[in-house]
C-alpha cells in the first residue's frame, strides 16, 4: 500500500508525506471522526477537487500517460531541425523541452511547464509547439489526473487509518496516554452513569478560562460538565478567537455559547487597560464588523496624543523596517522608554527584517531568534563545558583561550604558548616522543575549570559553574551590548534545564556529555534559541498570536497590508449543522492539489506550483467563499487584538496606500484621514488626538543611536574560585547501608521460587521494571479475577519486552501470595503503592523517591516495603536485605519529617517468595 501511494504522491508532486498523514489522524482523532465516516469524507473531498477540475467531467478520450513526453520530443526534433532560428526564445524553449522529457518534477505539474513554453514565431519554431500546447491545455480534463486524485486520497485515507490502528496498538501494549486519549477518555467517562454520580457530588464549580479558544472535542467536554455540575463559568472573548489555524472552530463555539440561556450569560462591560480615548477609538473602529458590540467603558483618564499614523515612504520591506525603525528612534527621543514599546507583526519572517533595521540603527530590541552557539559567549561556555567534560581536548583549550584573547594581535600568544610548549616537552626515554601533558596546564584562566565536579553537579549546575569559572559575567559587560549577552548566558541555562527535564521525562539521565551533544543538536537545527530578556530597556518585537494577553504602554501595528487569498488546500474540519453535541456532524475537507509542492529553501514553507484558473475556480465554489469569510472575520479579530494591547498610544504603521487589513475597518480612514498633514489632529468623538508623521529610511543616519561597545566593568580581577558544592537531590536507593545494629527475620511465602533462565544484564533490569509494575497494581486488583490479573501481568511484561522470559503466571502467583500474607500480618491496613517522598537529608541536600508499597496501619502507624526484583535463592535473601538497609533509613527519616511513625520496615523479594523484617 505504501509504494502504491508514494508513487501516486509523486505523480501528484506530493512531498512530506509522513507530515501529511499526521496532519490528518490529528483532525480524525481530535474531531472523533469513525474509520468508515473518515474513508467517506476522503473520497467526497476527491471527487469535489475532481468537480472543481473539470465541472462537465473529464474527458472521454483518454490519452496515454506518456503522450505529453512523447509530444515534446516530436516538437524538439521538428525545433532543431529549423537551423536559421537563433533567437534566445527558441534556446530556452529547446532547453526546457529537455528539461521537461527528462521526467523531474511531478507529472502533472510538467503540463503547466508544457503549456507555457514559447519559441521564435518567425522562424515557425513556435507553431512545432503547437500541439504539445493543446495537449497540456486540456490535463484538467484528463481522466488520468482524476483517476490519480481519487486513487491518492483512499490510499492516504487507508494509511492513515492504519497508523492510527497502530498507534492505538503501541500505546495500548505500553500502557501510554497522549493528550487527546486524555481528552477523549475524560469525554467518554462523563457519559459513564457511576462518574457521572461522583462528578456531581464532587464537584459544584468549573471554570473555564479563554473559552473561544477551545476545540471541538474540548466543547463537548465543557458541554458534559455543564450537565453534571450545577455551576459553570465559561470566560470568554468572541472578538479575541484567532487560533483558527490551531483546529479551534470560532463558529462552532459561537453556537454552543448562543445555545447558553440569555439570563445565564453576562459581560464584563469595564475597561482597566487602555486610556479613555483609545478605547472609545477601538469602539468606534469595531462596532460595524462584529456581531456583539465592542464598546467599554474606559477606566482610565484620557491622555493626548494617543493615536499615530506613521506613513512610510518606501518600497521594499527593507526600506520599510528603516522606516519603521526612524520612528521608533523618534518616540524614544521624545521620552518614551525603549523598553514600553512592542512591534506587533503578522509573521516572523518580518521581525527578523526589523531586528537587521534595528542593529543598524542602534536600536535595543527584544526577540527569540537561534544562533545562541553562535555567539561569542555561547562558543566560549560550549567550549568551557567540553573543557569540564575532557581535560584532554586541547581543542576547546584553544577556543577558551582564543575568544579571550586579545583579538587586535596578528597571533593570538596561546598559539606561541602552545608552540613553546609542544617544542619544550620532555621526551620519552624509550620512544624518543614527546611526553603527553595537559594543554595549557599552568594557565590560570583553564585552572578554575579543573575544581568544577562534574559527577556530582547536574548538567545545568555544570553549566552556571562554567559561566562563573570562566568570568563570563565580566567579559559580556566588556564586550559590549551586556543586555543581550547576560541573556544569551540565561538561554543557555534555561536550554540546561529544558534538558534535564526531558532526559528525566524519558526515563533517562541527565550527562554532562548528553548536554554537550544536545547544544550541538540544537545549533545544528537552529534551535539554539536567544530568549527574550526581562527587565532591559528594549522594544519588544513580536506576532500579534504572540501578543494575545500581554499589554504595553505603546504597541505599533506593522503588517497592515496583509490580504492573502483563504487557503483551500489544507486539511479542515466544519460542522455542515449545529447539534447540542459539538462532535455531531463534523465534515472533513481534504483537497489535494494536483500539480506538485516544493519546500521553500529559505521560509521552509509549502509552496505550491502556480495555476491562478484552478485557484479562482476553488475559491468561487460555496466551499471557497465560506472559506473566505471565515479567514476575514479571523483577520478582524487579529487587528481587534493588536488594537487593545496599548495603553497608552496606539501607532499605525504602513506604506503609503498600502493598509489593505486596516481598510476592512469601514470608519478607519474616516477617523484617522492619513491625507492630513504632518502634525496633531482631533479625532471625531474621541477623548485623544492623532498624530501623523511621514518617514523615510533616507533619514537613517539622522536617527541612528550611538552605542558604547567598550563598557567598563569593575570587579576584583582575582582568579575566581569555585565554592565546594554538594547535589542538592539525592535516591533514597543510593544511600549507603549500615546493618551493625539490625536484626533480621525472614518470613517464606507460599509457593516456589522462580528464576529465570540466561539474560543479559540489560534484562534483569527490564524484569525488575515489569515486577514493580505489576506489584504496584495490586491495591487496584483487590477484587479481581484471575482472568483480570494475567491480562495486568501481561500488560506489565510486553510493556518492558520480557514476555519470553518471565511467565504472567509467576506475576501473578507472587503477588496473590504477598497479598494473602499481607492481610493476615496487617489486618485493615490500607495499601499506598509508589508514594512519592521527598524531604531533607540529614547530611544536606534533599532525599526524593518513590516508596514501593507502604501499609497505612488503623492506629496511623506506616509500614514500609521495598520490593526487590532480584532472583535469587531463599536462602540467600537476609544476606542481600543487608544491602538495602540504608535505603530504608531513608525511607524513614522522610517520613518523619512528615510527623508519621514507622513501626515496621520490609524487603519484599517477590520470585524468591520471602518477606524480610528488618529491625532496629
Amino acid at each position: 500500500r505504501w509504494e502504491a501511494l508514494s508513487s501516486s504522491a509523486n505523480r501528484l508532486g506530493v512531498i512530506d508525506l509522513s507530515a501529511r498523514i499526521l496532519g490528518l489522524l490529528g483532525v480524525k482523532r481530535g474531531n472523533r471522526i469513525s474509520d468508515d465516516v473518515f474513508k467517506a469524507q476522503m473520497t467526497r473531498s476527491a471527487k469535489r477537487v475532481c468537480e472543481i477540475l473539470a465541472p462537465d467531467g473529464p474527458s472521454a478520450n483518454e490519452s496515454p500517460i506518456n503522450m505529453l513526453f512523447d509530444l515534446a520530443d516530436e516538437s524538439l526534433a521538428a525545433i532543431e531541425a529549423i537551423t536559421t532560428d537563433t533567437q534566445k526564445n527558441t534556446a530556452e524553449a529547446k532547453q526546457k523541452l529537455r528539461s521537461l522529457r527528462s521526467g523531474k518534477g511531478s507529472l502533472w505539474g510538467t503540463y503547466l511547464d508544457a503549456g507555457k513554453i514559447a519559441a521564435g514565431k518567425k522562424s515557425g519554431a513556435d507553431a512545432c509547439l503547437d500541439e504539445l500546447r493543446l495537449h497540456a491545455a486540456e490535463v484538467r480534463r484528463n481522466p488520468a489526473l482524476h483517476a490519480d486524485v481519487k486513487e491518492f486520497s483512499r490510499l492516504l485515507a487507508e494509511e492513515t487509518i492504519a497508523l492510527d490502528s497502530q498507534f492505538v496498538a503501541y500505546k495500548t501494549e505500553r500502557g501510554l496516554v497522549d493528550f487527546t486519549d486524555l481528552e477523549t477518555l475524560l469525554l467518554e467517562l462523563l457519559n459513564d452513569e457511576t462518574l457521572a454520580k461522583r462528578v456531581s457530588k464532587d464537584y459544584d464549580l468549573v471554570l473555564v478560562d479563554e473559552f473561544q479558544d477551545t476545540n471541538p472535542l474540548q466543547l463537548a467536554i465543557f458541554q458534559g460538565l455543564r450537565a453534571l455540575v450545577p455551576r459553570n463559568r465559561w470566560v470568554g472573548d468572541s472578538r479575541q478567537a484567532i487560533y483558527g489555524f490551531r483546529d479551534t472552530d470560532p463558529r462552532l463555539v459561537s453556537e454552543v455559547w448562543d445555545r447558553v440561556p440569555e439570563k445565564d450569560r453576562s459581560t464584563l462591560p469595564d475597561n482597566h487597560r487602555s486610556q479613555k480615548g483609545l478605547v472609545q477609538l477601538v469602539g468606534k473602529l469595531f462596532s460595524p464588523h462584529f456581531d456583539e458590540d465592542p464598546t467599554q467603558n474606559p477606566k482610565k483618564p484620557a491622555l493626548s496624543k494617543g493615536v499615530e499614523r506613521w506613513l512610510f515612504d518606501s518600497k521594499n520591506n527593507p526600506d520599510e523596517a528603516c522606516a519603521l525603525g526612524c520612528g521608533i528612534a523618534h518616540l524614544h527621543a521624545e521620552g518614551t522608554a525603549f523598553g514600553d514599546i512592542a512591534i506587533l507583526e503578522r509573521g516572523n519572517a518580518r521581525l527578523k527584517s526589523l531586528a537587521k533595521a534595528f542593529d543598524e540603527l542602534g536600536i535595543p530590541y527584544l526577540i527569540e531568534s537561534p544562533g545562541l552557539f553562535s555567539t561569542r559567549e555561547g562558543e566560549l561556555l560550549l567550549a568551557g563545558m567540553r573543557l569540564v567534560a575532557n581535560r584532554n581536548d586541547s581543542l576547546a583549550a584553544a577556543t577558551v583561550l582564543h575568544l579571550l584573547s586579545d583579538a587586535s594581535k596578528a597571533t593570538p600568544a596561546w598559539i606561541v604558548d602552545r608552540l613553546k610548549s609542544l617544542a619544550e616537552a620532555p621526551l620519552d626515554d624509550e620512544t624518543g616522543r614527546p611526553l603527553f601533558e595537559l594543554p595549557w596546564n599552568s594557565k590560570t584562566t583553564i585552572a578554575p575549570l579543573e575544581t568544577i565536579d562534574k559527577h556530582s553537579l547536574s548538567p545545568s549546575l555544570v553549566v552556571q559553574q562554567v559561566i562563573e569559572a570562566l568570568a563570563l559575567p565580566k567579559h559580556v559587560h566588556a564586550w559590549g551590548n551586556s543586555a543581550r549577552r547576560c541573556s544569551n548566558l540565561d538561554s543557555a541555562v534555561r536550554h540546561a534545564r529544558d534538558y534535564e527535564a526531558l532526559a528525566f521525562s524519558g526515563d533517562g539521565s541527565a550527562t554532562l556529555n548528553g548536554l554537550i551533544l544536545y547544544f550541538e543538536q540544537l545549533a545544528a537545527e537552529e534551535a539554539d534559541l536567544r530568549f527574550t530578556p526581562q527587565g532591559h530597556d528594549a522594544v519588544t518585537l513580536m506576532t500579534y498570536h504572540g501578543a494575545k494577553g500581554l499589554e504595553w504602554p505603546v504597541v505599533v501595528l506593522s503588517g497592515l497590508d496583509s490580504d492573502r487569498d483563504p487557503d483551500m488546500w489544507k486539511p479542515v474540519v466544519r460542522s455542515s449543522t449545529f447539534d447540542d453535541d459539538p462532535l455531531l456532524n463534523r465534515e472533513l475537507r481534504s483537497w489535494i492539489w494536483p500539480y506538485g509542492e516544493s519546500k521553500n529553501f529559505f521560509t521552509g514553507k509549502i509552496d505550491r506550483k502556480a495555476d491562478k484558473p484552478l485557484e479562482t475556480a476553488a475559491l468561487s465554489t460555496l466551499e471557497g467563499i465560506d472559506q473566505g469569510i471565515r479567514e476575514s472575520d479571523e483577520n478582524l479579530r487579529l487587528l481587534y487584538v493588536g488594537c487593545t494591547r496599548a495603553k497608552q498610544k496606539l501607532v499605525f504603521a504602513h506604506r503609503h496606500g498600502k493598509y489593505k487589513s486596516l481598510s476592512k475597518l469601514s470608519i478607519a480612514d474616516d477617523l484617522l484621514d492619513p491625507t492630513q498633514g504632518e502634525g496633531e489632529h482631533g479625532i471625531e468623538g474621541v477623548d485623544t488626538t492623532l498624530v501623523i508623521r511621514h518617514l523615510s529610511h533616507d533619514a537613517v543616519d539622522d536617527f541612528r543611536i550611538e552605542t558604547d561597545d567598550h563598557q567598563t566593568w569593575f570587579a576584583d580581577n582575582a582568579t575566581i574560585g569555585v565554592a565546594l558544592s554538594i547535589p542538592r537531590f539525592y535516591s533514597p536507593s543510593s544511600a549507603e547501608s549500615m546493618d551493625e545494629n539490625f536484626t533480621f527475620e525472614c518470613t517464606s511465602l507460599t509457593g516456589e521460587s522462580f528464576f529465570p533462565g540466561k539474560v543479559d544484564e540489560s534484562s534483569f533490569v527490564m524484569i525488575g521494571d515489569a515486577v514493580h509494575s505489576y506489584l504496584a497494581s495490586l491495591p487496584s486488583l483487590a477484587t479481581a479475577d484471575e482472568s483480570i490479573k494475567t491480562a495486568v501481568a501481561e500488560r506489565c511484561l510486553s510493556a518492558f519486552s520480557v514476555t519470553g522470559i518471565i511467565p504472567a503466571s509467576v506475576l501473578v502467583t507472587s503477588g496473590d501470595r504477598f497479598t494473602a500474607w499481607g492481610e493476615a500480618a496487617y489486618p485493615g491496613a490500607t495499601w499506598h503503592a509508589e508514594v512519592a517522598v521527598s524531604g531533607p537529608r540529614d547530611g544536606g541536600g534533599q532525599w526524593d523517591g518513590a516508596i514501593d508499597l507502604i501499609f497505612k496501619l488503623p492506629t496511623g502507624e506506616l509500614v514500609v516495603v521495598d520490593h526487590k526484583s532480584s532472583p535469587i535463592r531463599r536462602d540467600s535473601c537476609e544476606t542481600k536485605a543487608r544491602e538495602y538497609v540504608g535505603q530504608l533509613l531513608a525511607y524513614e527519616e522522610i517520613l518523619k519529617g512528615a510527623d508519621a511513625t514507622v513501626v515496621g520496615k520490609l524487603i519484599h523479594f517477590p520470585l524468591a517468595g520471602v518477606v524480610v523484617s528488618c529491625n532496629d
